[in-house]
């Protein structure tokens, strides 16, 4: 029961921050998780029956998966791609978890990764969420709780990445005409990606209204879509970089965001 007491208690954290000089770092961070495959999960895990275990369960959940008998393996994989979440076994042949753990943290590697334990400690947990972890789980786990906190660990994560992208973003642009504290909190829920109507629950407007909002922000701004508004309040420099980092390796993928993120305004 205290390992257990330990895990709910870690787990409902906030979730680590990402050390970096300028405001830049956090909006690559979140522009990263606008590009990542979110439908992949990695596994790594040395027991062949708890990695098939776990690939039928979040297979049938809709997933994509992709499965490793070592952290090298793994590595590669999260060299050439994003997954949205990262499924990691403590004892690994070779690196451990751990070190596994740490070098993706190291790398400033944004996908939630959720440590697999066969024996779980108090010891083992502490040191899996001091390493950067954003769940710690038992290989016996339930197939609906392990679907469940799968879920929950990329809820987490996108928001948290989004979060920064909104805050990094200057709301009143130099040389432009104001927004008002209304269109702020508007335009902060389309930085979220939230749509007209979800807008519009939130503050008991009408969808009309969020949509006059809308183009009252484009207009002040003297922008057209959300992609052209998020390039003003960075400055083009560095709204390349921020589109580079967050598509890389997969360049067809700048296209994908840039598309979606038209579609959206």
């Amino acid at each position: 029961m205290e390992i257990l007491a330990i895990v709910a208690k870690l787990r409902h954290r906030p979730l680590m921050q990402i050390k970096a000089g300028p405001s830049i770092a956090s909006s690559v961070d979140a522009a990263w998780a606008i590009a990542m495959t979110r439908s992949e999960i990695l596994i790594a895990e040395i027991d062949a029956g708890i990695r098939q275990a776990f690939a039928i369960a979040l297979t049938t959940a809709g997933y994509r998966v992709s499965s490793f008998a070592d952290g090298e393996a793994l590595l590669a994989a999260a060299r050439r791609r994003y997954p949205s979440c990262i499924l990691l076994g403590m004892n690994l042949p070779g690196k451990s978890g751990l070190e596994i753990l740490r070098e993706l943290r190291e790398k400033k590697y944004p996908a939630p990764i959720i440590v697999v334990s066969e024996r779980p400690t108090v010891g083992s947990a502490v040191d899996a969420f001091k390493g950067g972890a954003i769940d710690f789980i038992e290989r016996s786990i339930g197939r609906d709780e392990l679907v469940n906190r799968v879920n929950e660990a990329i809820a987490r994560s996108i928001k948290d990445q989004s979060d920064r992208l909104a805050a990094a973003i200057s709301l009143n642009l130099p040389g432009r005409v104001p927004l008002s504290s209304r269109e702020q909190q508007i335009l902060r829920q389309l930085l979220l990606g939230k749509s007209t109507k979800e807008i519009g629950l939130l503050f008991s407007l009408s969808p009309r209204t969020i949509e006059d909002h809308r183009a009252a922000i484009k207009r002040k701004t003297g922008t057209r879509t959300l992609v052209d508004l998020i390039r003003v309040a960075l400055g083009s420099q560095n709204f390349g970089m921020v589109v580079e980092t967050a598509t890389k390796p997969p360049p067809h993928d700048i296209g994908l965001v840039e598309t979606k993120l038209r579609r959206s305004m």
